[in-house]
């Protein structure tokens, strides 16, 4: 889940697209953006948006992929399933020692969740 700020100039689906690429070394088109939300509402006006990118991953532009990152900024790149996502964080977190970000995690438990409550499952 790539993440980073608006440049000057930029709307929050540029800033997506341009995010995508230099942090995964994907080309995507975005198809939704929400309305802007904070985190810590009353702790700071710090605010973001979450953007819905299509990757084709089958398209020239997404053979061999390499990231462009910036100076200080440490990224793995992988793919997972959307299928038992939280699973799949958990054993990377055990196995290869990473720190995952809060917004992938409740992403990724919401997402779990909303299957869970689709089927009847609580």
């Amino acid at each position: 889940m790539p993440a980073g700020l608006i440049d000057e100039g930029e709307d929050a689906t540029q800033a997506a697209v341009r995010e995508l690429k230099e942090e995964t070394g994907y080309s995507g088109k975005v198809t939704a953006v929400s309305e802007p939300c904070f985190s810590d509402p009353g702790m700071t006006n710090s605010n973001m948006q979450w953007a819905v990118v299509d990757v084709d991953a089958d398209a020239p532009e997404n053979a061999n992929v390499k990231p462009e990152l910036e100076p200080g900024e440490f990224i793995d790149v992988f793919l997972a399933p959307l299928q038992g996502l939280h699973i799949s964080l958990a054993e990377l977190k055990k196995t290869k020692q990473w720190e995952l970000d809060a917004r992938l995690l409740g992403y990724a438990w919401g997402l779990q969740h909303s299957q869970d409550w689709s089927v009847g499952k609580t």
